[in-house]
């Protein structure tokens, strides 16, 4: 009997290796025939392909010395044929240690079973370098993180800028919606603790301890996150509808959000340093990797030198005019660098794009380049210093560029942030900006002495782009409707208009162009579709998020928000004076009308708003909000620290200007070299009867 049940149990245990062996078989013949098929279409000629057709599959290893010692990998068996991912990560380093996996598995399921990705990006296992996953890849110690010198900590670095955060963006919607009482950032996509700020950035940047997880907008939104394996945002719900609107919209934009299909890029490192084709196929000779599906990479390789294409496929509204995705209704102006050849990061530096080591509020805390650094002021030429042996930093980046520009004791100009710039130097008595990917060299022009650009009044109080601007990217009409049913909101408008710059006071003190918007209202609908009460501080009903205006913490309008920026709409030819010093939409008036008075004091001067505003936010309507009222009163809220609309004494000093153009209508008419005295003069007799006489003849 006990004979009988061995051997029942030996031929069961033999067929079930049998068909276990047979399936596998069945599944590496599948796969085999797969493989030549698809390295049969790569093949450069039929010869080749049919070379390749009737190769048979040899079992390739490689053995790896990493930090975890010697590791025998087959995966080249399998991925023959992938390109190398560039000369930092050659072949000996192998494929695990970035990617995790089995490295002597040959099937595909046990091989795969480990890699390093996020499950949350829906874009299978490929991808080891999300921010919620690298610190296991990209991060480990030794490679871009756990250096003395932090400019190498990549990791840390990226995880803490303003792309990795949306600090910025989170920030902005909350104050301007009453989410949260301060501009500061006190959220972002992740919590994150800040670290001690050098002194030169103490006043302007975060001065918090700790950055919090965005809250969610409703427990179900919390309870989805769980369920997708998300950490539930610490647990904090807040009931406000902002962070409903930036979970379900505004977040695609973090470097781990969910790629666009229409427009594909990866997330974390690789959204930036892996480059995509507009069709978003895969065009390299690995057999495995299926090259008529959507979302892979254009080939498997590094660029340490992001692609202008990359830059945009974000940054839409500033792109080039025939690169733009999103439609537009008025052309955008073509920026001067632009026309030149220049990309992207010709100008911004790594630490404009990865980030600082410092978590920042708002984008031009971030930004470490202005127009002085490479072109100076009207007093003094940029700010230049020597590379010196310990700027390893400078000399590490120009590895990666074409013909290594700059090398020890070169003179380089000086961000604001006084780093060292790795590509804008002195050469033979000029400054000189080199092209990082083609090593092309521009010579920069100095503006120090120019007779244009010393207008009274002017080198005091105005930015460079405040004249040399000719557009701003306005978007048209977005509303918002956040409904119990659906899981985000809906914007109603992605049009773009490009218009002339209306003018504000940045952050900095000195007159900016502006990005007026129109308002934005929201609606927020429970599952039947009944608009949700607006509950305030003290638990009373203020009405219903049916078309509802917020207001800021300070009383102005949140929905109608302005903000100073740099357009990059850069260029020679400089706005007229007349579209600042005589235009109602340029001080930020909105549609208004003019009414010049006969005093050149300016006292008798009028505009007669077209769109009115008050502090609650209540606009009628018009082609342009204001951002203030004739009186210099702020109508437009703005989430930037510092900035604001012009006020009824600045309003005054620029229309008086405008009395003076009819007559006086060239920048270097000689009034303008001292107009204290010219205004003086003005008042004499002799002027007097000299306007009457031109208003006669009129």
């Amino acid at each position: 009997m006990n004979c009988r049940i061995f051997i029942l149990a030996l031929v069961l245990v033999l067929s079930c290796a049998w068909f276990a062996w047979s399936q596998e078989g069945q599944d590496w013949r599948t796969w085999q025939e797969l493989y030549h098929q698809n390295r049969a279409e790569r093949a450069e000629s039929p010869e080749q392909a049919e070379q390749w057709k009737n190769r048979p599959i040899e079992i390739k290893q490689v053995e790896v010395n990493f930090s975890g010692g010697a590791v025998r990998e087959v995966c080249i068996t399998c991925h023959d044929g992938i390109e190398p991912m560039s000369p930092s990560h050659p072949e000996s380093m192998g494929c695990t240690v970035c990617h995790g996996g089995d490295p002597e598995a040959l099937e595909k399921d046990a091989a795969h079973a480990t890699l390093i990705h996020d499950p949350r990006a829906g874009t299978g296992r490929r991808n080891p370098s999300a921010l919620s996953v690298v610190h296991l890849s990209c991060g480990r110690a030794g490679c871009h993180s756990g250096h003395a010198d932090a400019s190498r900590n990549h990791v840390q670095r990226v995880r803490r800028s303003m792309m990795g955060t949306l600090t910025g963006m989170i920030a902005g919607l909350r104050f301007q919606w009453a989410a949260q009482e301060t501009r500061r950032a006190k959220y972002g996509v992740y919590s994150l603790p800040v670290p001690a700020l050098p002194e030169d950035m103490q006043e302007a940047a975060q001065q918090d301890n700790e950055i919090e997880a965005l809250p969610f907008f409703l427990p179900r939104d919390r309870q989805r996150a769980l369920e997708q394996g998300g950490d539930g945002g610490g647990g904090k719900v807040s009931h406000h509808p902002a962070d409903g609107v930036l979970r379900s919209g505004c977040l695609e934009c973090h470097l781990d959000g969910t790629p666009d299909p229409e427009h594909p890029r990866s997330q974390g490192c690789a959204a930036c340093h892996v480059s995509y084709s507009n069709e978003g196929l895969y065009e390299g000779m690995d057999p495995t990797i299926d090259n008529k599906q959507r979302g892979h990479m254009k080939r498997h390789r590094l660029t340490a030198l992001p692609e202008e294409a990359t830059c945009t496929v974000c940054h839409r509204a500033q792109a080039r005019q025939e690169n733009r995705v999103v439609p537009a209704v008025s052309p955008a102006t073509r920026d001067v660098h632009v026309e030149a050849g220049m990309e992207c990061i010709d100008c911004h530096t790594s630490s404009d794009v990865m980030g600082d080591g410092t978590v920042h509020s708002r984008q031009y805390e971030a930004v470490e380049i202005q127009c002085e650094t490479c072109h100076g002021d009207a007093e003094h030429n940029p700010r230049v210093a020597r590379v010196e042996p310990a700027d390893a930093r400078v000399l590490r980046e120009n590895r990666h560029y074409a013909d290594t520009p700059v090398g020890q004791n070169d003179w380089v100009a000086v961000s604001r942030r006084r780093r060292k710039l790795s590509n804008v130097k002195v050469h033979e008595g000029n400054i000189v900006t080199v092209s990082k990917r083609t090593g092309k060299t521009w010579n920069v022009p100095l503006i120090k002495g120019s007779r244009s650009h010393r207008i009274s009044g002017h080198n005091e109080r105005l930015a460079c782009n405040a004249c040399h601007s000719s557009s701003v990217p306005e978007c048209r009409g977005c509303h918002l409707t956040l409904e119990a049913t659906k899981r985000g909101s809906l914007f109603a408008s992605t049009e773009i208009e490009h218009r002339e710059p209306a003018l504000m006071i940045g952050p900095d003190g000195r007159v900016r162009p502006a990005l007026p918007q129109p308002p934005r209202t929201l609606n927020a609908l429970d599952a039947k579709g009944t608009p949700l009460p607006v509950i305030d501080d003290w638990g009373d009903k203020q009405g219903r998020y049916r078309e509802f205006v917020f207001t800021n913490p300070l009383g102005y309008s949140g929905a109608n928000p302005a903000y100073a920026t740099h357009p990059h709409a850069t260029g020679r030819q400089v706005r007229g004076c007349a579209s600042c010093h005589l235009s109602a939409a340029a001080l930020g008036l909105g549609e208004a009308i003019l009414e010049m008075g006969q005093k050149s004091s300016g006292k008798k001067d009028r505009a007669e708003t077209v769109q009115r505003g008050n502090v609650y936010g209540t606009l009628g309507a018009g082609a342009r909000p204001p951002m203030a009222t004739p009186q210099g009163q702020p109508v437009a809220g703005t989430h930037q620290p510092g900035a604001r609309p012009f006020n009824q004494k600045e309003l005054n000093r620029i229309l008086r200007v405008g009395n003076c153009l009819p007559c006086h209508a060239k920048e270097d008419d000689p009034i303008y070299r001292d107009i204290d005295k010219s205004y003086r003069t003005a008042e004499g007799a002799r002027h007097r009867a000299l306007v009457k006489q031109a208003r006669g003849a009129l």
